[in-house]
Order: C-alpha cells, then sequence, then structure tokens
C-alpha cells in the first residue's frame, strides 16, 4: 500500500465508518469500543474526523476503529474499508481480484447447513483422530453434535459453490441459545489443503457458546484457543468454549460475554505456549477486569505447547 492510499482510507468519514460497522450514533457520540460502558463516551470530531474516549481516553481514526471492532490487524482493517467503500488499493488486490471477492461473498446458507448436522455420523477415521488420537470423550461427540465426512461435500448445497474438503471432521458453532449459527471442517487427510474451512463471507465465532447461558453461579469456565482444545477440555470433565484466535475476539463479543456471565464466575484458561496463546490471554485479562469477573491463569506441564496434547498424553 502507498501511503497516499493509506491516508485515502484515513479520510474515510469516522461517523460513516462507525454506522457502516454498525455502531449506534446519538449525535455525533457511540458507546466506546475499547471498554464496556452504559454511556457513549467515544466522541467524534468532524473537524479533524477522529473518535475520543472521554472516559478512558482511547482515540481512533477510521482504521484503527475497524481493527478494534473487528478484532482484526491493520491489513485486514485497511482490506475492509477498500471493500465497504468500493476502493481500489495497491498491494490489497486488483480490481479483477476484488470483483470476484465481492461476488463470491454470500451469507451462510442456515437451512442448508441445519439439514447437514440433522443427523451427526461419525466415519472410522474421525473416530480414530477424536478417540483414539486426541481422548475425546464419545459423550461430548454426542452432545456437541459433530459430525464428520469421507467424501467432499457442497457448503451451501449448491453445486458451483464452495466444497468443504474430506476427509473432515464437521463442527457446528451455535449461539448462546443453541441455535445453529455456521460449520467448520477440519480436514483430517494428508494432502496440502486448508486445515479449517469457513463458508466464505462467515466470521469465525465462538465455539461451543451454549456452554455459557447455561453457567451457574459460582462456576468456572475455561476458555481455549481453537475447537480441539475445547474438545480436551470437555472431555476432562471442565465447562469450556474454544476462541479461534485475539483476533477474532470483537468488541461484540465482549459485550456478550458481559452480558451473559453470571458475576460469580470464574474464568479459566491454559494458554498455548507461544505467542499467540499469550496475546489471547492479555486480551482475556483485560475483557475479564472490564466485566468484572475473576480470570486465573493454568500452567501446562512442562514440554507441552497446549492443553490437548497434554490430554491425549496424561
Amino acid at each position: 500500500m502507498k501511503r497516499d492510499e493509506i491516508q485515502k482510507l484515513r479520510e474515510l468519514p469516522i461517523e460513516g465508518v462507525a454506522l457502516h460497522l454498525g455502531l449506534k450514533l446519538k449525535g455525533h457520540r457511540t458507546l466506546c469500543v475499547n471498554h464496556l460502558e452504559r454511556h457513549m463516551s467515544l466522541h467524534f470530531s468532524q473537524k479533524n474526523n477522529r473518535g475520543k474516549c472521554f472516559s478512558c481516553g482511547w482515540s481512533c481514526d477510521s482504521i484503527s476503529l475497524v481493527e478494534k471492532v473487528n478484532g482484526v490487524g491493520f491489513i485486514d482493517a485497511c482490506k475492509w474499508l477498500a471493500e465497504e467503500y468500493n476502493l481500489i488499493i495497491s498491494g490489497l488486490h486488483t480490481q479483477e481480484k476484488f470483483i470476484e471477492r465481492r461476488e463470491r461473498k454470500s451469507e451462510v446458507n442456515i437451512s442448508y447447513l441445519n439439514m447437514l448436522m440433522e443427523r451427526p455420523k461419525i466415519t472410522s477415521l474421525a473416530r480414530r483422530f477424536l478417540v483414539e488420537e486426541r481422548r475425546i470423550s464419545e459423550d461430548v461427540i454426542k452432545e456437541i453434535g459433530i459430525s464428520s465426512i469421507d467424501t467432499d461435500i457442497t457448503m451451501d448445497g449448491k453445486m458451483d459453490g464452495q466444497w468443504y474438503n474430506a476427509p473432515a471432521l464437521l463442527l457446528p458453532y451455535r449461539d448462546a441459545k443453541g441455535n445453529l449459527q455456521n460449520v467448520q471442517a477440519r480436514y483430517l487427510g494428508s494432502e496440502k489443503k486448508p486445515r479449517f474451512q469457513f463458508p466464505t463471507g462467515s466470521t469465525c465465532s465462538i465455539f461451543n457458546l451454549p456452554q455459557v447461558a447455561a453457567l451457574g453461579d459460582n462456576d468456572t469456565l475455561f476458555i481455549s484457543e481453537g475447537p480441539t482444545d475445547c474438545l480436551a477440555l470437555l472431555s476432562s470433565g471442565r465447562k469450556a468454549i474454544g476462541i479461534a484466535s485475539a483476533t477474532t475476539l470483537t468488541f461484540e463479543d465482549k459485550k456478550m460475554f458481559g452480558e451473559l456471565l453470571p458475576k460469580t464466575t470464574t474464568l479459566a484458561c491454559f494458554p498455548d505456549n507461544d505467542k499467540a496463546g499469550e496475546t489471547l490471554y492479555e486480551e482475556l485479562v483485560k475483557m475479564a477486569n472490564g466485566i468484572g469477573v475473576c480470570i486465573v491463569r493454568q500452567r501446562l506441564p512442562e514440554g507441552y505447547k497446549d492443553f490437548g496434547e497434554a490430554w491425549r498424553n496424561y
């Protein structure tokens, strides 16, 4: 990207960007996306085209506002703005690629995915991966509603659309009420194909979200990085959810946790032994402080990368 192109994105009217992001404005104010609050403290200045929170002091331009709300990095925020405002930015995509991406962006076909997941089946390869190799409980597999495929299958019921690569697990993503929102494929083959797949145009939400709504007073909720570690935590008898990474934890997600989690909840996390794991834990600490719940860091046994590895070797 060129410097003048980045400046062009920063010059997009910030209040318009806020509306594109789904923020509700009252006058020139909205709820701050940097912390949880009840009063609209984030003020947008038309004069300098910036936002500033008069509660926490956070300030933003159009790009950093997208970064914060969507939970993405600088490049992805620029891509989002370019696509939303139909701008061609060098280094991000050519005009042809831009048009192609806009055309293939589509809504998730929930009716089709519900039909796909209506009668879960576990292939012999999926059972070997889950039960024999990963020590995932049969009860957990059934409760979550995990399915699997041994041949490629369409993501939306259309033969000319996207396809899930087989062999793969099919992992259901549900909202807090248990309604199916998406299906993620976890590739089990040996070829060089993407390990995880979501339908294009969809977002990666939180895995096993109904667990949050089912929490009682003084419960501990374990948060893992990704669905497979979540399944291991559930198999160990813990109440758990999975978050893909720190960059996918949006402001709306944090707000949802503030509304659903009982104030007596304790959050617990086994951070992966890498930079991504540390970053996720740091974001969870900020979220816990913002919504007023306790968070506890759990230590993995020495030599293990994540909880799933520790569990299958326990």
